[in-house]
């Protein structure tokens, strides 16, 4: 399945037991001490929908898939996403993250606030 991924992804690790919010919100905390000029943006786009409510999302502009996060700085973007230590991506995930690589975003797949903030440093984003 690995050679689907055109993006950066963390390898699964049961020894994390943080899920995916806790993991994102310690991203958060971290990115706001060290790069406070930094803009980070959640996007609600997870979730179980009545058909109704899908159909009204979807005319509200709602993708399939699209990552947890928005990293921006300096007229650039990077995307994030986070999973829990053994947490797979759904083919919607996937065509997604591929899709934004294909129109020259940089998007990773992270299992710790940690990772994530160091692939941001190597990517290019001011961090302290």
């Amino acid at each position: 399945m690995t050679d689907r991924f055109v993006f950066h992804v963390d390898p699964r690790n049961a020894a994390c037991t943080k899920s995916e919010l806790q993991i994102q919100i310690a991203f958060r905390n971290q990115m706001k001490k060290l790069a406070p000029d930094v803009m980070i943006v959640a996007i609600p786009n997870e979730g179980k929908r009545s058909k109704w409510e899908a159909i009204k999302r979807g005319r509200e502009g709602l993708y399939p898939g699209f990552p947890d996060i928005m990293v921006l700085y300096d007229g650039k973007c990077r995307f994030i996403e986070f999973k829990a230590g053994t947490g797979a991506l759904s083919d919607n995930q996937i065509d997604c993250f591929n899709a934004l690589v294909a129109r020259n975003h940089t998007i990773g797949v992270f299992r710790s606030a940690d990772t994530a903030i160091e692939w941001l440093r190597r990517t290019g984003v001011p961090i302290l």
